[in-house]
């Protein structure tokens, strides 16, 4: 038995517990940031991937594609009669993860998939025993019906044309319910039409002009708003970090951690300028790369429109 699971704490969490038996295999990835493409195989997407992780959150970009690939190396090794489980909570950053991971193996011919469902917003590495082998217990089976469901969504999510996406919505049935509730949290990162801010970031405009935070106070609130999104502190800080680093700013940092609105992002969120116009874009969602001279935008009824 195959226990993949997201993050090395909780994967020493599973080691721990004495009542399950297996190898633990810890996956190390973001797919809910930063670039895809159709085009890439495995080892320019790792690349691409590491030089992302570099540039964004300051990871070594060697070591990330050394990691990057020799997960995907293990992953090609795995027995196809292995019993693989994997551990997810029902949020985007794990759900997008379960979708590749899915959608590779299925490649390949996996023939025993199950999933454990993690809560969404309690850390699982927090889990006790009990806990965790009572999770392990009512784990689901996973089909040929869902590894099918989830190659068309991953191709789906790394598509350069968002609308496949709303197309995917529309036309496939419901073998994983909790994917629909995140590609509906997915298509609200497009930026507005009418201010260019996406939902997340419209959120956290309207908490720092209610009162300046800090980081932590921050990353509270955001996360009871949205926990569909896994929002880790992570994806936080690389929000924040684009709307101070923009020029001109959205944002600013008072002291050490106290955020507040610059002049400009009061008139943005209130929708007298608009983000895009004035301050641009270069920001990947999926496969779509979102550029100031094309960018797909979200209307008030939420359909997606190209803004050239």
């Amino acid at each position: 038995m195959i226990h993949i699971v997201n993050g090395d704490e909780f994967g020493e969490r599973l080691r721990e517990c004495p009542g399950l038996n297996g190898e633990v295999f810890v996956w190390r990835e973001l797919y809910d940031l930063g670039p895809f493409s159709p085009d890439w195989d495995e080892q320019e997407m790792a690349a691409r991937r590491a030089l992302f992780l570099e540039e964004t959150l300051g990871m070594p970009v060697d070591r990330m594609e050394m990691v990057l690939r020799y997960q995907e190396q293990r992953l090609n090794r795995l027995p196809l009669d292995a019993r693989v489980v994997f551990w997810c909570a029902p949020h985007r950053h794990d759900q997008m993860m379960l979708t590749y991971l899915l959608s590779r193996l299925s490649d390949r011919g996996l023939q025993r998939a199950e999933w454990v469902e993690l809560p969404g917003v309690q850390p699982p590495s927090g889990l006790t025993d009990p806990d965790l082998v009572q999770r392990f217990e009512n784990r689901r089976p996973l089909g040929q019906r869902h590894l099918e469901q989830a190659v068309s969504a991953w191709r789906s999510y790394i598509s350069p044309d968002p609308r496949d996406i709303e197309e995917w919505l529309k036309t496939t049935p419901s073998s994983l319910p909790d994917l629909r509730t995140v590609f509906r949290r997915h298509l609200e990162y497009f930026p507005s039409t009418s201010n260019g801010l996406n939902v997340v970031e419209e959120l956290i405009l309207q908490k720092i002009r209610e009162q300046p935070l800090e980081f932590r106070e921050l990353f509270r609130e955001i996360s009871l708003l949205r926990q569909e999104d896994g929002l880790s502190e992570v994806h936080l800080a690389v929000i924040l970090n684009e709307l101070g680093g923009i020029s001109p700013p959205l944002i600013r940092f008072e002291g050490e951690s106290v955020m507040i609105l610059t002049p400009l992002g009061e008139q943005v969120l209130t929708g007298e300028q608009n983000r895009l116009r004035v301050c641009g874009i270069d920001r990947w969602l999926g496969g779509v790369h979102l550029r100031e001279d094309s960018c797909w935008c979200r209307t008030a009824g939420g359909m997606l429109v190209r803004r050239e």
